[in-house]
Parts: structure tokens; C-alpha cells; sequence
């Protein structure tokens, strides 16, 4: 059960109480407890699914990523799915269960993004190794959207972990689309 209840609706501006009900996720719901922010917050996140030139594969092996280093299963729950929808594999999911990231599993252009990750995941700064890896393989654009993905979904995280958020559980592809629409009514 959530440590913190729900705003009431009724005590919430009306556009912020209809976004909320429009998305419908614990995540939301909680965090608009957060007037000033929530929705930047939402437009953000619709943004990851909408206007990166990051791969939409990328992107969900970056944020299962970081659901598994910040130890948040709302965030895994809420992206084995939609990863899955567009094909993540079960290896895939296994290795970054594991923290394995090898040939096995990923192309040259998916290890180089799951070692970039665990670099910014890991540490403040990223060996020249690593980055010079990420470099040949994603453009300066996509390495600042692989870091901003892992920073607002660590700290979508926090707002899981801390208030033990209850598990929304995702059907098919409803959160892509709900971001989607969110996106599209210009928010």
C-alpha cells in the first residue's frame, strides 16, 4: 500500500486532476501531490516516447536498466511490456536482471548502451573507454537522451520507492499509448 494516500481530485487545479485521470497511473497520482512540477513531469516522460531520436528499443533497455540499479520494481513492472512489444528479448531482460551484458544477448549498439548506462548509473563520471564506445555508436544527440532517460527514470524511481508505490500493472501497450496521447494534446 502506498505510504502517502492520492490527493483528492477535488483538492487539485482542475487541468492537473483531469491529466492525472487522463494517465491513471499510481506513479502520477501520487506525484501530483507536486502541483508545480507534475506536469512538466508528465510532458517530460511523454516526450521519451514521442520526440527522441533515440531507438525506442535503446530506450527501454535503458530504463529496465536503471528500474533494476535503483531497485525499483514499479518501473521494471511498468517496462518488461512495452520492451517486450518491441523486441527486447527474454535474454535481454535475463542479462540486465544479472547485470550481464555480453554478445550474447545485444548487438554491438545495444552492449555499448548498456555499458554507457552502467557507467552514469554507476558513477559520476564515465571512462574514456566507455565513452569513446558510446561515441561510435550514438550520435552526441543520443547520449544526452540515454543520460536524461536514466535521470528522470531513477528519479521516477525514487518517487516509487520511497512512497512504496502499489503496482500498476500495464496491459499490452497503455502506457506507450497514454503517453503517446498525452504527448499529442500538446502538454
Amino acid at each position: 500500500m502506498n505510504r502517502i494516500p492520492n490527493p483528492n481530485p477535488s483538492d487539485l487545479p482542475a487541468d492537473i486532476a483531469k491529466l492525472t485521470e487522463q494517465v491513471n497511473l499510481n506513479l502520477f497520482n501520487v506525484w501530483s501531490h507536486s502541483v508545480g512540477t507534475i506536469k512538466d513531469v508528465m510532458s517530460l516522460g511523454a516526450d521519451h516516447y514521442a520526440a527522441l531520436e533515440l531507438t525506442p528499443h535503446i530506450r527501454e533497455l535503458v530504463i529496465l536498466l536503471t528500474a533494476k540499479v535503483n531497485q525499483c520494481q514499479y518501473e521494471w513492472v511498468q517496462h518488461v511490456t512495452p520492451a517486450k512489444l518491441i523486441g527486447v528479448t527474454e535474454g535481454q531482460i535475463d542479462a540486465i536482471q544479472k547485470l550481464e551484458f555480453t554478445e550474447t544477448n545485444f548487438n554491438p549498439k545495444e552492449l555499448a548502451a548498456m555499458k554507457f548506462s552502467l557507467a552514469v548509473l554507476s558513477n559520476p563520471n564515465v571512462s574514456d573507454d566507455v565513452f569513446q564506445l558510446s561515441l561510435t555508436n550514438f550520435s552526441n544527440r543520443e547520449l544526452v537522451e540515454i543520460v536524461d532517460v536514466i535521470g528522470y527514470y531513477w528519479m521516477a524511481g525514487r518517487i516509487a520507492t520511497v512512497f512504496k508505490l502499489d503496482l500498476d500493472i500495464p496491459k499490452s501497450d497503455e502506457v506507450k499509448d497514454s503517453a503517446t496521447q498525452f504527448y499529442k494534446q500538446g502538454h
